[in-house]
């Protein structure tokens, strides 16, 4: 039933977007670096999942690192993923909203936003997981005793 609301949603969006939507969706993604930050968010996922494995053999993780990056070349493609990107951001701002962004991101301090936000974002939040790592316990605590007492009222 969500799936059938957000689909619907989206035919929606697109039947009062206007013309130039879909291009200016894609130029949208191009001026904020989407492609780039794809890239980033791909191999910074299969690093932090390679970070937690303690005490591995150096040589796997240059290996895994390497798969991972030859993956993303050869299944990653810009050319097929950009349309993907210029469709969501259509459905989600008109086009006088998409040409006011555009704008922005091709300003001297929307460049740099661009360019920074992305690493500025992962900093912080890999700061508040490092934070909050000492609450972990208390969360895995308070859940154990939810799956038990759920566990108690299925008997």
């Amino acid at each position: 039933m969500k799936s059938l609301i957000c689909l619907l949603l989206t035919f929606a969006s697109a039947a009062f977007a206007g013309p130039d939507s879909q291009k200016l969706g894609e130029q949208l993604a191009d001026v904020t670096g989407a492609e780039k930050a794809l890239q980033e968010n791909f191999l910074a996922t299969i690093e932090n999942a390679m970070s937690q494995m303690k005490g591995g053999d150096p040589m796997l993780f240059k290996a895994i690192k390497d798969a991972t990056q030859q993956f993303y070349t050869e299944n990653y493609k810009w050319d097929e993923l950009r349309p993907i990107f210029g469709q969501v951001y259509a459905a989600e701002f008109s086009d006088e909203e998409l040409k006011a962004i555009i704008s922005f991101y091709e300003t001297p301090v929307g460049k740099k936003a661009a360019d920074k936000l992305q690493a500025t974002s992962r900093a912080a939040s890999q700061q508040v997981a490092e934070k909050m790592k000492s609450k972990t316990p208390l969360l895995q605590g308070t859940l154990m005793k939810l799956v038990q007492k759920h566990m108690e009222t299925k008997k």
